[in-house]
């Protein structure tokens, strides 16, 4: 699944960054939907760089076909991001902890000041690619993944750097799978209405 995601904060991208490195906003993205035990591994900050790594969770219900084949709890990763503070931009890396072989993803977010005209603060863009081979699961798992990507409702909620009047965020997340839209949607949205994202899912 390729994916893109643009963000709209008020706050200005210092503001953004020093959130996002804030170990508060660790403990709020433990709440996102299909994402749970959130912890935070390593953090590092020195001059214009930083080092951040965060250990995720997959706790949506499973099938009992699913859970046959699958253990829900090797369901977690890492990711691994490096940012660099002067042009903000962070690189990350999802680093699975077992299935290591069935596993891939990583993105780029930049943010960047928006213009007056639209209201100021920041936009935040994500693009990436996340591929989970996994029988039956697989599909959900990437869109968990997406879901903790997509975190500004966090953001917000942690910063208030995202103001109610500016409900700019709207899904395009599609899938193959018709039965898994709410599913998507759901993953997607985290605690907030959802910003520009499109995605498209690969086959499994």
């Amino acid at each position: 699944m390729d994916f893109r995601i643009e963000q709209a904060l008020d706050g200005a991208p210092d503001a953004v960054e020093d959130v996002l490195l804030d170990p508060a906003f660790i403990t709020a993205r433990a709440a996102l939907p299909k994402l749970g035990d959130a912890e935070l591994l390593e953090r590092s900050r020195d001059g214009h760089h930083a080092v951040q790594h965060v250990r995720l969770r997959f706790t949506a219900p499973l099938a009992s076909a699913v859970t046959a084949v699958i253990d829900p709890d090797r369901l977690t990763w890492v990711d691994e991001a490096r940012y660099d503070l002067r042009t903000h931009v962070a690189e990350h890396t999802i680093i699975p902890d077992h299935y290591g072989d069935r596993l891939q993803c990583s993105y780029r977010a930049t943010i960047t000041p928006a213009d007056e005209a639209s209201g100021g603060g920041s936009t935040r863009v994500l693009t990436g690619t996340v591929k989970v081979r996994m029988p039956l699961v697989g599909g959900k798992v990437e869109r968990a993944i997406v879901s903790g990507v997509d975190d500004s409702g966090v953001v917000g909620a942690e910063s208030e750097l995202r103001s109610p009047r500016k409900p700019r965020r709207r899904n395009e997340l599609e899938t193959t799978k018709t039965d898994e839209n709410p599913i998507a949607a759901a993953a997607m949205t985290g605690f907030s209405k959802p910003a520009a994202a499109s995605g498209i899912a690969a086959t499994l």
